[in-house]
């Protein structure tokens, strides 16, 4: 699995030379709302043949709609003709295989894969405070 996901975001990267997943988003010609959405950060569905992913309105942060952004479009790359929610919680800790493959999928997007080299020595939690991610991205890139 991790193989395979990191693959498909390194032929991403190289095919469109970003790894912002809203100009990815672009590219791919996927659909994006910013909405109110209730406790959920966001989700993708399947709507009439086209990729729609929809982020919460109120969400806190710049860095947040990154991680949820690359969260979903790991859902619209790995699980095209599945409806996704985006977990509650900011942990992206699901036991569900399809969320752990779109967590991963953020992971290989938004953190290079010699991350660790630039911060040796230093924890998760600061790593993760200097990349703007939450611990469980830098946790998955392991």
């Amino acid at each position: 699995m991790n193989q395979r996901i990191r693959n498909t975001v390194n032929a991403l990267k190289l095919k469109y030379d970003t790894s912002d997943p809203f100009e990815l988003i672009d590219c791919l010609d996927i659909e994006y709302f910013n909405t109110p959405l209730g406790s959920r950060l966001g989700c993708y569905y399947m709507l009439q043949r086209s990729k729609c992913i929809f982020l919460n309105v109120d969400l806190e942060n710049q860095y947040m709609r990154r991680i949820v952004g690359a969260h979903e479009l790991g859902h619209a790359i790995l699980h095209p003709k599945l409806n996704c929610y985006f977990i509650k919680n900011y942990t992206l800790y699901s036991k569900d295989s399809h969320e752990i493959e779109a967590n991963k999928f953020a992971s290989e997007l938004l953190l290079s894969d010699d991350i660790f080299k630039n911060y040796e020595g230093y924890t998760i939690e600061q790593i993760a405070a200097f990349e703007n991610v939450i611990p469980e991205l830098i946790k998955l890139k392991i």
